[in-house]
């Protein structure tokens, strides 16, 4: 079947190129137009005087090889003749076009995007594609060569503030990157228009209703629009609209050709409230769809964390991280495989996976560490986290506190506290964790005079977390349940954040039966990855323990065997933790025979 642009199509592509929709079409930029839409060639004609008469030739020439794919010629007597020679000329056309066309592929469209620039173009749809490889670093690289040719592309602007977002960098940049494409708006269509203004409103402004009329505007008029039907999916899941977020990832992808990230987001959405089946078939169909990207791998080694098959997981982390060492993937799966280390109580073990996690974050977004060297910056990570397992873990507060005080001393909480507007609250919390109650206070008070008025009315989430942990400290229990409260209203779409901490006060308020209905809601909940992460351990103990004080034998050695068959082969310094559940459930067992 044969299609043709008209005129009309034609003046759309035009606009987006910035020219004049009126503008005479020549043979170049019929090419550029072609090269933009997929088609597969260009049909040329001429015609030019001889003596009395005229030469009339056409050729039809292949938009991607720029071969000859068929050429012919009429030579007419006078201008009489002209009609008929345009039919016959157009007939052996006709005849011969098929098979010309056929013996070529055509190609994808490229995106339907505002930009003067050809080259322009190529470089964000070749960005896109490494998107959807998963190599973000390329995407960046990419999307600003599209900007060298096209400092007006207001798409590519959007795009690499998305990119810079989603991997976490360069608070200052993306934002710029927001700013620019909507100062372009007026000049693009009014899909572009739409799309850019919703991801200023969600990324700039933080205005949620905005956003969500500009992205369903694009909807109204574009319905299978792929990149609002992500991001619309993604405002609705912070929202706590899960299903409302899972059915727009669902129309995408039954759309065909939907992005890797749509894929992404679907699966722990459709694990979590629908059905695990339905979701291993949407991992199946985000391999096929996108064979080149590894993130896939990461998400079976979550299927198997979630279902407690951490052997198989570390495995498939362990081969993921071969195949992906020195790209921007293998920081996530270092972070997967150091956590599934801690949480078996390997420390040792973790702790360089976890420093090499941490440097390698921190090389690739050096803007945003104010100039420290990211091995230090992982040397202190490391001991901080060392700090609160051996706090946690071992009970060894006096541990835990040299080791912070050893981290600080590489970088002092001065410098740390500088960073960024949370500074102050990082390193309280790392006070917190020793229980240094009086450098917490002094970097809590810190932040507060650094805060405006208005951030003050309306405290950050962090905030309201290390003023809970604080007022536990100091045995003001009920305060400490209002901050998490405070911090809960926050997320609304987190269902089982900050249940750990309210299991804590609860325990401290003498409510275990409260206590222990959070703790269970953690490891009770469907999710993708380890439930309760790096609290899991002290969650089953702390199970066992309060169904032993309850009198439920059954119960209390469930949990203790969960303890210990987790920390069957944890370090050393753990092991008598271990022994000392062992030896409960051996007087439990004696007690219930």
């Amino acid at each position: 079947m044969l299609t043709v642009y008209d005129a009309a199509q034609v003046s759309t592509v035009l606009a987006r190129m910035q020219r004049s929709p009126e503008e005479r079409v020549t043979f170049d930029v019929a090419k550029e137009i072609a090269a933009r839409e997929g088609l597969k060639a260009v049909l040329a004609g001429d015609i030019r005087p001889l003596g009395a008469g005229f030469v009339l030739s056409a050729r039809l020439v292949g938009t991607t090889t720029g071969d000859i794919l068929w050429a012919g010629r009429q030579d007419v007597a006078n201008s009489e003749g002209l009609s008929a020679a345009i039919d016959k000329l157009s007939g052996t056309l006709r005849e011969r076009l098929g098979e010309s066309l056929r013996s070529i592929r055509a190609d994808r469209p490229l995106d339907q995007v505002t930009t003067r620039s050809f080259e322009a173009l190529e470089a964000y749809v070749q960005a896109e594609q490494e998107t959807n490889r998963g190599d973000n670093d390329a995407a960046v690289a990419l999307l600003e060569r599209a900007i060298e040719f096209d400092s007006s592309f207001a798409m590519a602007h959007r795009k690499l503030g998305v990119v810079l977002a989603n991997q976490g960098r360069d608070t200052e940049r993306r934002t710029a990157a927001f700013q620019r494409a909507y100062d372009l708006r007026e000049r693009l269509s009014q899909r572009e228009r739409y799309l850019t203004e919703a991801q200023y409103h969600l990324s700039v402004t933080h205005d949620t209703a905005a956003t969500i009329a500009a992205y369903q505007a694009v909807l109204d008029r574009y319905p299978t629009d792929r990149i609002a039907l992500n991001n619309l999916g993604l405002v609705y899941r912070v929202m706590g609209r899960d299903a409302d977020a899972l059915a727009l990832y669902k129309r995408s992808i039954a759309g065909g050709a939907a992005p890797a990230v749509t894929f992404g987001n679907a699966i722990p959405i459709e694990y979590e409230i629908g059905s695990p089946d339905t979701a291993r078939a949407l991992l199946k169909d985000y391999e096929e769809t996108h064979p080149d990207h590894p993130a896939p791998r990461n998400t079976l080694a979550n299927f198997m964390l979630a279902e407690g098959q951490y052997d198989s997981a570390a495995t498939v982390l362990q081969d993921q991280r071969a195949a992906v060492r020195g790209t921007p993937r293998e920081t996530g799966t270092l972070f997967q495989l150091s956590t599934l280390a801690t949480v078996r109580g390997r420390l040792e073990e973790a702790r360089p996976i976890f420093r090499d996690a941490i440097r390698q974050n921190v090389e690739r977004d050096l803007a945003e560490w104010g100039g420290l060297r990211a091995a230090d910056v992982a040397a202190v990570a490391d001991l901080l986290t060392q700090a609160e397992t051996t706090v946690r873990y071992a009970g060894d507060v006096s541990r835990g506190s040299s080791l912070t005080d050893q981290a600080f001393r590489i970088i002092s909480p001065e410098r740390l506290a500088d960073l960024d507007a949370v500074g102050p609250l990082s390193v309280a919390e790392a006070y917190l964790t020793v229980g240094r109650l009086a450098q917490a206070h002094q970097y809590l008070r810190r932040w507060e005079a650094d805060a405006g008025d208005s951030v003050r009315d309306n405290p950050p989430r962090q905030w309201h977390l290390r003023m809970s942990q604080l007022a536990l400290a100091e045995n003001r229990s009920d305060e400490a349940l209002e901050h998490l409260r405070q911090a809960r209203d926050l997320v609304p779409a987190c269902e089982t954040c900050d249940y750990f901490e309210l299991a804590e006060v609860f325990d401290a308020m003498g409510q275990p039966d409260s206590a222990r209905g959070y703790l269970e809601g953690i490891i009770n909940r469907r999710v993708l990855g380890i439930r309760g992460g790096n609290n899991l351990p002290i969650i089953y103990r702390r199970l066992g323990e309060i169904y032993e004080a309850a009198g439920d034998q059954t119960k209390a050695l469930e949990f203790y065997g969960k303890f210990v068959d987790l920390w069957a082969q944890a370090d050393a310094v753990l092991q008598t933790k271990v022994q000392e559940v062992r030896d409960r459930m051996a007087r439990l067992a004696g007690e219930k025979g």
